[in-house]
């Protein structure tokens, strides 16, 4: 005897497609949330010896060594304010497919066009106009693990 596991998406009228759409809609709002926050650390102020700046006067440089440690290394250059815009553009993408694609979204899938930016942005963020050295953070963190 042999059970059917059914993998389509919860469509019709029953109470657990109530709950799934509830909870895709709750996921949309949530992606929606994290994009105008991301907006609003890109446009955030900041004060400096030199004045007040938002995001994208505070330069990121992140550096990943290609041969070994202190030999060449490829650099990416840009602004916080550009990171934390990537990442709103990211999580408004994943909001607008939730709130289209209801509860058959996929979303796990999008997570890593939303956790990524982030997870940059916050880097930049953080090391405020310093250079990030990605070799060390992914070692460290290897090593940590």
């Amino acid at each position: 005897m042999s059970v059917a596991v059914a993998t389509a998406p919860i469509t019709g009228e029953g109470l657990a497609a109530r709950r799934a759409l509830r909870d895709a809609r709750i996921r949309g709002i949530a992606f929606a949330v994290l994009a105008v926050l991301a907006v609003a650390f890109a446009f955030h102020e900041t004060v400096k010896p030199t004045g007040t700046v938002n995001g994208f006067g505070i330069a990121a440089t992140f550096q990943f060594w290609v041969h070994e440690r202190g030999g060449d290394a490829v650099t990416i250059q840009t602004t916080v304010g550009l990171m934390w815009m990537i990442a709103a553009i990211g999580s408004a993408i994943v909001a607008v497919l939730q709130f289209v694609g209801g509860a058959a979204f996929r979303w796990r899938r999008w997570l890593a066009l939303v956790i990524a930016p982030w997870i940059a942005a916050l880097l930049a963020n953080i090391l405020d106009g310093k250079t990030a050295t990605l070799t060390n953070v992914i070692g460290g963190s290897l090593e940590l693990a």
